[in-house]
């Protein structure tokens, strides 16, 4: 897992997030699946950081 927890906060159902510090950064890493999309069923995923070190998602 190399350092990545579950995160505490709820970011709904079939949502998996976890996070971890880099660089003394807060990062966030989301999957989940969206059943019967577009083209099917399809896989999403989302990474993310802060800019201040505790906040400021981008």
């Amino acid at each position: 897992m190399d350092g990545w927890k579950p995160s505490r906060e709820d970011y709904g159902e079939g949502v998996s997030r976890f996070v971890k510090s880099v660089d003394g950064r807060e990062s966030g890493f989301s999957a989940w699946v969206v059943e019967d999309g577009r083209y099917g069923d399809e896989y999403h995923v989302d990474v993310t950081s802060s800019t201040t070190g505790g906040g400021g998602w981008c």
